[in-house]
């Protein structure tokens, strides 16, 4: 079963007793592996694994039996609240996440690791675990994982743009200045903020200093 909750977080729940992990092909990376302990085992027990709305990070696991415990459900839902209330990925005294699980395609296995990387083209994830990078074609995982693989991409780039994007002075070719965030770069027109307001506009390149032209070509090619 695999719920979706719009304005709460993800709950999903199998069962093992029917010997198939096939099923897992739906199922996000991040809640794959919660299905797992740590020595890389099964649950043997049904169990529920939440992560946050978008499936991208893993919150809590819980058995059966304890989402049947008023205490145990109740602590879990208020862990969700807090949550996204906080924007944090509090993991509710788990101490650490277990790593994700990629499925492979036509296949029970899966690669086990944690989002890294997507090559700009698509076609190759890097994870990580244990200190150890791998390198998986794309080419073979489930279409779920690979859906994932994409958001967790956008997902980085966007808090690394969040990161480098802040108000700075940006200079005219002309030498007049104004104080501005750095939106995007595409071909020869930039698109910039201008601090005190949410309108962004978009000019040609050649219209901003040598500098300012150097620091928005840097910019873009650091979330690329």
């Amino acid at each position: 079963m695999f719920r979706e909750f719009a304005r709460h977080s993800v709950i999903v729940f199998i069962d093992f007793r029917d010997g198939s992990d096939r099923k897992f092909g739906t199922v996000p990376p991040a809640a794959y592996g919660g299905f797992f302990r740590d020595d890389g085992r099964k649950n043997i027990v049904p169990r529920a694994v939440i992560t946050s709305p978008d499936g991208l990070e893993f919150w809590q696991y819980a058995s059966h039996n304890d989402l049947k415990n008023s205490r145990t459900y109740r602590d879990i839902r208020d862990l969700v609240k807090d949550n996204l209330e906080s924007g944090s990925s509090d993991t509710g005294g788990v101490d650490k996440a277990p790593p994700a699980r990629w499925g492979v395609r036509g296949s029970d296995s899966t690669y086990i690791g944690n989002f890294v990387s997507l090559s700009k083209d698509g076609s190759v994830l890097t994870i990580e675990r244990g200190g150890n990078q791998q390198a998986v074609r794309t080419n073979q995982l489930v279409d779920t994982a690979v859906r994932y693989a994409k958001l967790m991409a956008e997902q980085s780039k966007a808090e690394k743009a969040a990161e480098l994007f802040q108000f700075e002075d940006w200079y005219s070719s002309t030498g007049v200045k104004i104080r501005a965030k750095f939106v995007a770069l595409d071909g020869d027109q930039v698109t910039i903020q201008k601090e005190g307001g949410k309108d962004t506009f978009t000019l040609p390149l050649d219209r901003l200093a040598d500098g300012s032209r150097k620091r928005a070509a840097e910019l873009a090619a650091a979330v690329e």
